[in-house]
């Protein structure tokens, strides 16, 4: 049940966000066209995620956040990120991110932006 709540939280954020900024965190953080194809249907298990072993793809949660305006490198942005949700019709969002709010813990882009991509795929309804 739980990678269904994480490939649906993905799914409508990838859907709803800006495809550019999608494709630059891509590009950015090195990403492979397959290991991007591979996260969004679920086949590499969002790579690793659950044992948070995958650099490139921590680095990709972060740009992704950044380019959601949810961080900016690890500041937690909560009123920019409600903004967003809201202009992008995704009320399911609002929630977690105030849920979250703590959750960007230390003092490296990749880790903070990670450790709230996780919460936020924790708290996602």
């Amino acid at each position: 049940m739980k990678k269904l709540i994480v490939i649906i939280f993905a799914l409508v954020i990838i859907q709803t966000s800006d495809a550019d900024s999608e494709f630059d965190c891509i590009k950015t953080e090195n990403i492979t066209q397959q290991e991007y194809s591979d996260m969004v249907q679920n086949k590499a298990r969002l790579p690793d995620i659950e044992n948070q072993t995958n650099e490139r793809f921590k680095c990709y949660t972060a740009c992704f956040l950044e380019a959601m305006n949810i961080m900016d490198g690890c500041s937690y942005q909560l009123e920019a990120g409600k903004r967003y949700a809201v202009r992008n019709n995704i009320d399911r969002l609002l929630v977690p991110l105030d849920l979250c709010k703590d959750s960007s813990k230390g003092n490296e882009r990749c880790n903070c932006g990670y450790n709230v991509f996780k919460c936020l795929m924790d708290n996602f309804d």
